[in-house]
C-alpha cells in the first residue's frame, strides 16, 4: 500500500496508467475472453474506476412484434437496443483477480438481482495485491422471443482502471 501514499482522485491520473480492459463472450457463467494482454497487469496493483456490460444477440431475437404479425428481429451478434431481463433472477457477476472473487458484486446465482445492462462509474475500488491473473464470468438471461423464451446474451464488458 506504500504505492498509494499521497495518491488521491486528483493525482491518480498523473501517477498511474489508465487502461481499458475489455472482456467478451457468452453470458453463460463461463470465463469471458479478453481483448487485452495480462502482461500489462502482472505484478501491479489496480484501481477499478468503472464497469459496464453491453449485450448482443446470441441467437436471432425478436425486438418487437406488431398485431399484424410484423416482427423486428435482431440478427446474431448485433447489439440489443432493449433488454427484458428477469426481476427474480438478475445477472450474476464473478470478477476474479488472482483466482479470488472480488467482493464488489454478490455473485450467488439467483440472488444477485443486478440488471443485465449494468453500468457503474466512479467506483475507485482498490485491489491492493499484485495482480497475477484477472478473469470475469457473467451469467445473465434476457428475453429472446415472445414465447417467452430466455437465453444467455453475448456480452462485452468494459472495465476502466488505473494500474500502478
Amino acid at each position: 500500500m506504500n504505492d498509494l501514499q499521497g495518491l488521491d482522485l486528483l493525482t491518480l491520473p498523473f501517477k498511474a496508467q489508465y487502461k481499458v480492459l475489455s472482456f467478451y463472450g457468452a453470458a453463460d457463467n463461463t470465463i469471458l475472453n479478453k481483448d487485452f494482454s495480462d502482461v500489462d497487469l502482472i505484478g501491479r496493483e489496480l484501481i477499478i474506476k468503472s464497469f459496464k456490460i453491453v449485450n448482443y444477440a446470441q441467437e436471432p431475437t425478436i425486438d418487437f412484434e406488431l398485431s399484424d404479425g410484423t416482427k423486428e428481429t435482431i440478427p446474431i451478434g448485433y447489439r440489443l437496443p432493449r433488454l427484458i431481463d428477469r426481476w427474480g433472477t438478475g445477472t450474476t457477476i464473478t470478477f476474479l483477480i488472482n483466482n479470488s472473487n472480488l467482493p464488489l458484486f454478490n455473485n450467488v446465482a439467483g440472488l444477485s438481482h443486478l440488471p443485465a445492462d449494468l453500468s457503474l462509474d466512479n467506483i475507485f475500488y482498490h485491489y491492493s495485491q499484485k495482480v497475477q491473473t484477472i478473469n470475469l464470468r457473467i451469467f445473465s438471461q434476457v428475453l429472446t422471443t415472445y414465447v417467452p423464451a430466455f437465453g444467455n446474451p453475448l456480452v462485452k464488458v468494459i472495465v476502466e482502471c488505473y494500474i500502478f
